[in-house]
């Protein structure tokens, strides 16, 4: 098969009406390329990758986001201007008949109003990695049975991985020895 058409055509014919960008890089691996797609078509996406007959044999090996905020330039040189303040959101998927990998991409440009569609029933991994994104970054997912939190205690409600978060904590926790129980104090701000 020729290099240049290694994707099956099937991804561009199925998704004509959908406003997907597919490149791949010269400085990345030969095998890896990269997808832009609306948030709205994500679950979609999914379906027919878990679906079709040449992607049907595939895993979804990570997931993960990055927080944007103060990141104003063209990423991956294409026409996906990032002028607002978001969360790229990204997945990477690994196809065994094909023998490459697709990451899927969109951007979460406002965390409160939007939510994402959990993959969980088409990818039974995701479960995990959907638990932590939206521990650490603060999205929210639809349909999701599971959404207790990993690593940080139910009571926290900042996201450790956004910009926003405070670098110097506003209170202090010790064990207090004498009353053998565990205590706070508010803290105050050190000039550093």
């Amino acid at each position: 098969m020729n290099q240049k058409y290694k994707i099956p055509l099937e991804i561009f014919i199925v998704f004509e009406k959908i406003p997907l960008q597919v490149w791949t890089s010269e400085a990345n691996l030969p095998n890896q390329y990269f997808i832009h797609i609306p948030q709205k078509w994500f679950f979609s996406v999914n379906i027919f990758i878990k679906q079709s007959l040449s992607f049907f044999n595939s895993t979804l090996l990570d997931m993960s986001a990055v927080d944007l905020q103060s990141f104003n330039k063209n990423f991956f040189k294409k026409n996906i201007n990032i002028k607002n303040n978001g969360v790229l959101v990204f997945y990477l998927y690994y196809f065994y008949f094909l023998k490459i990998n697709i990451n899927i991409f969109f951007l979460n440009l406002n965390l409160k109003k939007f939510f994402l569609n959990s993959i969980d029933k088409i990818y039974l991994n995701s479960n995990w990695l959907e638990r932590e994104a939206a521990e650490m970054f603060g999205l929210n997912f639809l349909n999701k049975k599971d959404i207790r939190k990993l690593l940080t205690d139910y009571t926290c409600l900042d996201n450790p991985l956004l910009k926003s978060f405070p670098c110097e904590g506003f209170y202090d926790v010790y064990y207090n020895f004498f009353e053998d129980q565990v205590k706070t104090s508010k803290n105050s701000v050190v000039e550093l």
